[in-house]
């Protein structure tokens, strides 16, 4: 049995479970549902895309016991254009918009709860902090979610401690981007039908992972954290990576100040001579709904081998042009600033990221990005964001100029 059969049966299992309970105790599952439309357009040196795409969502969650309940989540994505752009899974001649059409099983879990323990089985989101290194890339269309075991306890006053297994993640390309590449797809002669990969919908790991929150203090929170990835489809995703990070905030009269470090330590099976590190540094002051912000983030190389976070939000880091998904083997270092107001139902925020290697502090680019938020209930939102990529000039890094603009609207999502 397949791991999406597997999937679709404990939906199955988990659907006729509620339907019973509901008839034998009259304690009826509670049921949602979310939708977010987008238009999005990339122009990758001068070469345009577009994309209409619409996401629908139906969770189901049923509580059969007083320490056990269940979640079912199925997403839809249609798209109106799919002639306009490559979607991720099919290669065109029209740069990538990465929200293929689909169904999927987001999510579909058992969990139980006593006292400060909670145990999590099946399909399920997994994030944790900010998502640097584990998250669910809620910004595309199709979430990334995990066939896992979680483990979650209470500990002291205000401290976490998540114990994770993770045995398969479901990527953004979906169930579709299997082995086999659509005759259409450019690529296919070239790489004799196969998919590379890195661009696979499903990746088998193994995979632990170890995170500690600590919340004693007034002030302060500390994380730290052990993750252990063995990738069985791309060994160059495979790490182990160790961490500590430190937020400090408080708040004087009207104005809030926030800091931050973080650093980090892998090593990659594949490179075991050549540990390489993550630093960030960041701050932000806060007065009248205005907050000035400031990042300094590096990822470092070692002799070609550069640290990578294969599992984390990647869209949220580094600009939203999506230019460095993939650490380039030189490395990479990030310095941006962050100008935010915010004045419900408003926000508009601005960033600017400069870009350089860490071998050789090479120049790569610059990238502005901007946001306009219309937000008048807790689950309606209407983003436009825009992201410009430029490349610096005499070098290879990256060699082309990116733009993208994306106008959406979220419900419940």
């Amino acid at each position: 049995m397949t791991v999406q059969s597997y999937y679709r049966s404990l939906a199955l299992l988990m659907l006729a479970s509620v339907s019973h309970g509901a008839w034998a105790e009259s304690n009826l599952p509670t049921v949602d549902i979310g939708l977010r439309t987008r238009w999005e357009t990339a122009t990758v040196d001068k070469d345009d895309a577009h994309a209409l795409t619409a996401k629908a969502r139906l969770t189901v969650n049923y509580r059969f016991l007083e320490q056990f309940d269940t979640m079912l989540e199925i997403d839809h994505v249609a798209t109106a254009n799919d002639d306009q752009h490559s979607d991720g899974v099919v290669l065109t001649d029209k740069p990538t918009i990465a929200d293929p059409e689909g169904t999927e099983i987001n999510q579909a879990f058992i969990r139980t709860e006593w006292q400060d323990n909670t145990i999590t089985l099946g399909r399920q989101k997994i994030t944790y902090s900010d998502e640097r290194f584990i998250g669910n890339v809620g910004f595309r269309q199709n979430d990334q979610t995990y066939d896992a075991i979680q483990s979650e306890r209470y500990i002291l006053e205000g401290s976490q401690l998540h114990i994770a297994y993770i045995h398969n993640v479901n990527r953004i390309f979906g169930d579709d981007a299997d082995r086999d590449l659509d005759k259409d797809d450019l690529r296919y002669d070239a790489l004799n039908g196969s998919r590379p990969a890195a661009l696979l919908g499903n990746h088998h790991i193994d995979g632990w992972l170890v995170h500690l929150t600590l919340k004693e203090w007034d002030y302060l929170e500390f994380n730290t954290y052990g993750y252990s990835i063995h990738n069985y489809h791309v060994s160059n995703f495979s790490n182990q990576t160790v961490g500590f990070e430190g937020h400090f905030q408080r708040k004087f009269g009207q104005v809030k100040i926030e800091s931050g470090a973080e650093l980090a330590y892998q090593q990659q099976p594949d490179h075991n001579n050549d540990r390489v590190h993550y630093q960030r540094i960041s701050g932000s002051l806060t007065t009248q709904g205005f907050t000035l912000g400031l990042r300094h983030e590096l990822l470092t190389e070692n002799n070609g081998t550069a640290f990578i976070t294969p599992l984390a939000t990647l869209h949220r880091f580094q600009g939203w042009a999506d230019q460095f998904l993939v650490t380039p083997s030189v490395g990479l270092r990030d310095n941006s600033v962050n100008i935010k107001w915010r004045a419900r139902p408003w926000t508009v925020d601005i960033r600017h990221h400069w870009f350089t290697s860490d071998a050789g502090s090479v120049d790569i680019g610059q990238e502005w990005n901007v946001d306009l938020i219309f937000k008048p209930k807790r689950k309606h939102e209407v983003k436009l964001r825009y992201a410009d990529f430029n490349h610096a000039s005499e070098q290879t890094i990256k060699s082309v100029d990116v733009e993208k603009v994306f106008l959406m609207y979220s419900y419940n999502i």
